[in-house]
């Protein structure tokens, strides 16, 4: 076996030292994004969690516009010619408001959706457990 010279030895030992210093500025990065992901998950959950209260809180709001206009499509179905103006300009009001809460409740799905592929990188996992 062939005795390393002290050069060799002291270029190994520089070497070893930047390889000691590039793992622990490596792993300082890998605690950052770790960190950071960490962060981005913690905000899309609560980001989440408004979403669905708002779509919670639009839907409860269809539901009940709907019950009314059956109601005042049923009043003036009955009352026929003699319903009164004011019924119909009611009725065209609930529907544009109903209008209205369907497009805000497609739009929080599309918020939803966007977002999600954003975190997952669009194929449905998450990044660094299957995707790229």
């Amino acid at each position: 076996m062939i005795e390393p010279t002290p050069e060799i030895i002291r270029k190994l030992e520089t070497l070893v030292n930047r390889l000691e210093v590039e793992l622990k500025e490596r792993d300082g990065q890998i605690a950052l994004l770790k960190a950071n992901l960490q962060e981005i998950i913690e905000d899309h959950a609560a980001f989440t969690d408004f979403v669905d209260s708002k779509s919670r809180h639009i839907r409860k709001l269809i539901i009940t516009y709907g019950k009314r206009l059956q109601v005042l499509e049923i009043k003036q179905a009955l009352r026929g010619l003699e319903s009164p103006p004011l019924l119909d300009l009611e009725i065209q009001e609930i529907r544009t408001e109903l209008e209205q809460l369907y497009r805000q409740a497609k739009q929080n799905q599309v918020r939803t959706d966007s977002l999600m592929g954003k975190i997952t990188g669009g194929n449905g996992f998450w990044l660094g457990e299957g995707g790229s």
